[in-house]
């Protein structure tokens, strides 16, 4: 095989492991229960991602050190609007799931629409909640 040619399978590879990691909502609550089922500690956060910064790293570090599986939502680009203005996001929902779904300490990566109720972390069912305290929108994401 030429070395192109093994190159080319090794970045199908890697777009198919990225891609792995991208679920639905659903997915991810399902994910999160068979961990759960395994005696896994299910770790949950959400942000825009819209410019990562090392803050972030850092924290999607911190937070993995504290379960075992790492879910992180995506801000959508309507819920990024809603939060931040119609400027924003500077980038589209789908780049910045597949950033963040790259981060070696993240497990999976949901989009959502920017607003979180009671209702999704009962079914999500996270042993812990990372609070982003970069965020200056945080208040506005709970109702």
């Amino acid at each position: 095989m030429e070395k192109s040619e093994e190159k080319n399978n090794e970045i199908q590879q890697e777009t198919q492991i990225l891609m792995s990691r991208m679920v639905s909502f659903g997915n991810a609550c399902k994910l999160s229960l068979e961990a759960r089922e395994h005696g896994k500690k299910v770790v949950f956060t959400s942000c825009s991602y819209d410019i990562l910064h090392t803050a972030h790293l850092h924290y999607l570090q911190h937070l993995k050190s504290k379960g075992n599986l790492l879910i992180v939502g995506v801000d959508s680009n309507a819920g990024v609007k809603k939060l931040k203005g119609e400027e924003h996001p500077f980038f589209d929902e789908v780049d910045r799931a597949m950033v963040v779904a790259n981060i070696r300490s993240v497990d999976y990566v949901f989009i959502y629409d920017g607003v979180w109720q009671v209702e999704h972390l009962l079914k999500l069912k996270p042993h812990c909640v990372g609070l982003p305290p970069f965020d200056p929108n945080f208040e506005n994401k709970m109702e």
